[in-house]
């Protein structure tokens, strides 16, 4: 694997000052040390340890294990596609392209945090879970964003409904599964919990589709409870593995869980935790117990 070391060494520099400053990021790290410490903390021991010793000397981050080091300013071969005026680069043999308007550098930054997502030791990981995806199958990522699920399953499935809403990416998905463009359906629509112009219910797309997924993946930025709420007909008789995000809002998990048992589903957390901020205003949160949360469930059926 090859370093940029000028990205390494700007990493190191980056905590020095924030360590220097006290800046609000610093100070939520060195807090969450505190919590972990605390006996108000639940987590593992052995997690709690790992999460700490990382966090003594790096900042925090969404994920916020050792493993991600590995990808840090991991050197990745960005490639420029004349016919398209699209970047892109290779992920398993595949070509993964990217939105217009993001720079080589950022492309690469992309990919590595996708591919920090996407590591089997991820809290945020959707290959963690042992699943067998059939020829038979008929998948849904719902809120496909680059696509790079559906491109890891699309040879393994029958086919694969992309549902994705933003404009930027739906060129980069057309040219991402431009291969397989006869058993992928990109679906330029909300997901959430009543039909409109815009939006869809599940059941009502599927329903008028005379096809039905599955197995479905859903990361919507905390829409996922009303995407549930209106594929209750698709989840109780079709889907038999689902991969719901659950980290977007505090109480997500818990309901999200309590919904799927509720279906029959069997409900599998993903291992670790996710850090969930994403601006400078979460770094001065004032409840760190609400920021420490599970990324995903797995959630699934024996098939007869």
């Amino acid at each position: 694997m090859k370093i940029e070391w000028i990205g390494v060494i700007y990493t190191r520099m980056k905590y020095g000052c924030h360590h220097l400053f006290k800046s609000n990021r610093y100070k939520l790290t060195k807090r969450l040390i505190q919590y972990f410490e605390s006996k108000n903390c639940d987590l593992p021991a052995e997690e709690k340890n790992i999460l700490k010793k990382y966090l003594s000397k790096t900042l925090v981050s969404t994920i916020s294990y050792p493993f991600i080091k590995e990808y840090h300013y991991r050197m990745v071969n960005v490639l420029w596609d004349k016919t398209k005026s699209l970047y892109y680069v290779y992920h398993n043999g595949k070509k993964l392209y990217f939105r217009k308007g993001l720079s080589k550098v950022k492309v690469r930054n992309m990919y590595n945090g996708l591919c920090i997502e996407q590591d089997l030791r991820s809290p945020h990981s959707y290959f963690a879970f042992p699943v067998c995806y059939q020829p038979s199958d008929i998948a849904a990522d719902i809120g496909a964003a680059e696509g790079i699920w559906a491109l890891d399953i699309v040879e393994k499935v029958q086919k694969i409904y992309l549902f994705e809403c933003e404009s930027d990416w739906i060129e980069a998905l057309q040219a991402t599964f431009e291969p397989w463009k006869e058993k992928v359906y990109i679906v330029r629509k909300y997901v959430s919990d009543f039909t409109d112009e815009n939006h869809t219910v599940l059941d009502d797309y599927f329903s008028e589709e005379n096809s039905f997924p599955t197995i479905i993946k859903v990361d919507i930025e905390g829409d996922e409870i009303a995407c549930v709420k209106g594929a209750s007909n698709v989840l109780a008789q079709h889907v038999h593995h689902a991969f719901l995000c659950t980290y977007h809002n505090v109480d997500d998990f818990a309901i999200l869980s309590d919904k799927m048992t509720g279906l029959q589903f069997t409900v599998q957390p993903s291992e670790g935790h996710i850090i969930a901020i994403y601006s400078e205003p979460d770094y001065g949160c004032k409840d760190i117990t609400k920021i420490v949360r599970k990324g995903l469930i797995h959630a699934y059926k024996q098939i007869p």
